[in-house]
């Protein structure tokens, strides 16, 4: 694919061989053939917001950006199907409603079978296309992630006249500096980048502590829409995720995992000071505080400090 079309090309420099392009892209600063490259989802970035001026040359316009795609999809480490997973995933992204953009970035699905199997699961939770109520999105400007396509497909492209092109070993200083300069999706606490508005938007509250999507029941305020429909089912009732074993039913799909452990004795977390093995997460860390001397829970009358909140809250009775 794109490791075909970049050894094609010549440079214009003299003595550059159309066969050694390659080799010169991908062996400055760090990115090699054959070897990972975790900047693939900034190269990724840079892809999406590549653009030039009237002036630039065709030619060098076309070799630029191959070589950044090249450098997102990375020929020489995947397959034709997963990169033709990438570029699906890389148009649904793109055309779907916003809702469906952030269930596809909450699942952190790869290939086009299991994104399928999401849809289908989303479906079946939601069979009339369900949307939150209108009482529960009301303040104006709280929305501005969830636009129109039009829209979406506007601010995921920089302006045009701000960008300029250099040649390709100026391309290879790193996707950090590119893509930065190139899209206005960055967090300016963490660094961050991003690809979709919508992302960003979401990424942002939990630095600001903004939580705009507010439930209708009980007023608790989320993150993002999705956030409240999962919230919803304490109200409701609804438990949509059973065990195909002992036919209990939970809440959240994550509950679920966690409770099969118990079928299979899987522990898949292991203290890595004693060896000990756990189901669950949350138990490893509290395990852990045992290493550590952490007690990160204070009663706020008297003071003590213990390792598990429920140890703090039975310890608060004695106050009463």
């Amino acid at each position: 694919m794109a490791v075909e079309l970049t050894s094609s090309w010549n440079y214009e420099k003299a003595g550059a061989s159309p066969g050694s392009q390659s080799s010169q892209l991908m062996s400055s600063q760090g990115t090699h053939l054959g070897k990972p490259d975790c900047n693939s989802e900034n190269w990724h970035v840079t892809f999406r917001s590549f653009s030039w001026s009237e002036d630039t040359d065709p030619i060098r316009a076309l070799q630029r950006l191959c070589s950044v795609c090249y450098l997102w999809l990375r020929p020489d480490l995947h397959t034709k199907e997963q990169i033709l997973d990438k570029l699906v995933l890389e148009q649904f992204m793109v055309h779907m409603p916003v809702s469906l953009q952030i269930l596809v970035t909450e699942s952190g699905v790869e290939n086009c079978q299991d994104l399928e199997k999401i849809l289908r699961n989303n479906r079946r939770l939601n069979p009339s296309g369900q949307k939150l109520p209108p009482e529960t999105i009301s303040i104006k400007g709280e929305l501005e992630s969830l636009r129109s396509e039009k829209n979406l497909e506007e601010n995921l492209m920089p302006d045009r006249n701000r960008s300029t092109l250099g040649d390709a070993q100026e391309l290879l200083k790193g996707p950090d500096q590119e893509s930065t300069r190139r899209s206005p999706y960055q967090c300016k606490y963490c660094k961050k980048m991003f690809i979709y508005k919508s992302q960003f938007d979401i990424h942002q509250r939990t630095h600001t502590g903004e939580r705009p999507f507010k439930c209708s029941s009980c007023g608790k305020g989320f993150i993002q829409p999705s956030d409240v429909r999962v919230h919803q089912r304490i109200h409701t009732g609804e438990k949509p995720f059973k065990c195909d074993i002992c036919h209990r039913e939970f809440t959240h799909e994550s509950t679920l995992h966690g409770h099969k452990r118990v079928h299979t004795n899987e522990r898949p977390y292991h203290c890595t000071v004693c060896g000990k093995r756990f189901s669950h997460k949350g138990n490893l860390n509290v395990h852990q505080r045992i290493h550590t001397g952490a007690k990160p829970y204070v009663c706020p009358q008297c003071g003590h400090t213990f390792r598990q909140l429920g140890t703090l809250q039975r310890h608060k009775k004695m106050h009463l």
